[in-house]
């Protein structure tokens, strides 16, 4: 029994690490402007539609004429204009933490990286920036045993 625990204590400790190392490749592919190890990456489908789904008003939400013309620009900027907004050059950038000096170029996230910790076993959030300067949030899924960002909240 004692030598079935040390490798099931080693699938585990994998398993824990294994996001990590995810958030460690985006942040390799955003420094090198590595656009394929991004693409990869970020699924940007789900993000997509997550962003779509924020910016959606609530359903029992009564409506008057300043909210209904509200919801119709909603509903115009959800369209293709969000699809086209929503690319890698704006994950990019909107993953990009504020540099700390002048000089410094293009800083690692892993440097602004105030919390990551799983949600439960299938999604990682991770909290780039601290709670007070503008947080930005990103939500990891486990799919087809890949981590991939699936929604960015900022």
């Amino acid at each position: 029994m004692r030598y079935l625990m040390f490798p099931v204590l080693l699938l585990i400790l994998a398993f824990g690490a294994w996001p990590y190392y995810h958030l460690y490749r985006l942040d390799r592919a955003l420094v090198q402007d590595d656009r394929n190890t991004l693409m990869a990456l970020v699924d940007l489908d789900t993000v997509r539609t997550e962003r779509k789904h924020r910016l959606e008003p609530s359903v029992g939400e009564t409506r008057n004429s300043v909210t209904e013309a509200l919801h119709q620009m909603a509903s115009v900027l959800t369209g293709n204009n969000l699809d086209n907004t929503l690319t890698l050059d704006w994950v990019r950038a909107v993953l990009r933490a504020v540099p700390a000096h002048p000089d410094e170029d293009y800083p690692s996230i892993l440097h602004y990286t105030s919390f990551a910790f799983f949600e439960n076993f299938q999604h990682f959030l991770v909290r780039i920036r601290d709670l007070g300067e503008n947080p930005i949030h990103v939500r990891w899924t486990l799919q087809d045993w890949m981590w991939r960002v699936t929604a960015i909240y900022d």
